[in-house]
């Protein structure tokens, strides 16, 4: 989430003792590693998001990844290849589209020529653009200063983040004044008890009917604060904004 994933190897032991398939949503984590492995190497199915707010920005758009050469089989159907298929340079085999092709429904979702040129230019800078959010998040994070109303989120060592969100917490202070630091700043905040923006929770969404709550899940969103880090922040941007928060957490 933002940037943030959990312990991959204690989730990828949970999945393998109950046979749980793992499947990354790796929007906020392209070229990212968990202890020297690619986060979205872990699942049988990873995907990533290359949406204007992404590591990788066409404007919208997407890809997903896996070895399984069923699933890529059925992937490439489901997003209508007609008889194209055999057009893509990386597939599986023949055989495994003709098994297929008649069951699998065609959603027409085709990625246009267009954005795909963008997302292969944009890949061959991907790793210059993580420096950067690395320096920028590194600035912010040496210049916040932690009060008895702000606590900063530490990284596990193990995880090579890319940084371009920070998340801290807000605590010890009303709900009125969080709603008006963070509007002020233009920062996100799941504690917000309106949606705003892209942020939500899990029970936001009334179409999934959910009985159960999650009270410890609850708690730590209450407090959580969002600082996303534009690919086009400078250093100057980013040190101004921490002296507005930190004048703002006293």
């Amino acid at each position: 989430m933002r940037g943030i994933v959990c312990d991959m190897d204690k989730l990828v032991n949970i999945c393998n003792k109950y046979n749980i398939i793992l499947i990354e949503d790796c929007a906020h984590t392209m070229n990212a590693k968990w202890n020297n492995k690619y986060v979205g190497t872990y699942g049988l199915i990873s995907c990533f998001s290359t949406q204007s707010n992404k590591h990788i920005d066409s404007g919208e758009g997407g890809l997903l990844i896996t070895n399984d050469d069923i699933i890529a089989t059925k992937t490439i159907l489901y997003s209508g290849s007609y008889k194209f298929y055999d057009k893509h340079i990386v597939k599986p085999n023949n055989d495994l589209f003709e098994k297929y092709f008649q069951y699998i429904p065609n959603l027409s979702c085709r990625m246009d020529n267009i954005r795909a040129k963008i997302i292969r230019k944009e890949l061959k800078i991907i790793n210059e653009k993580c420096s950067h959010w690395r320096k920028l998040y590194d600035i912010i994070d040496e210049n916040l200063i932690e009060t008895h109303t702000l606590k900063k989120i530490k990284q596990n060592k193990k995880y090579q983040f890319i940084g371009s969100y920070y998340l801290f917490y807000l605590i010890n202070m009303e709900y009125d004044k969080i709603q008006q630091i963070t509007s002020d700043l233009n920062l996100q905040w799941y504690g917000n008890n309106k949606l705003e923006g892209t942020i939500s929770k899990y029970n936001d969404f009334k179409f999934l009917k959910l009985k159960q709550t999650l009270p410890k899940t609850d708690e730590i969103l209450s407090k959580l604060i969002v600082l996303h880090i534009p690919y086009n922040y400078t250093e100057e941007i980013c040190l101004n904004l921490v002296n507005h928060i930190n004048k703002n957490s006293i």
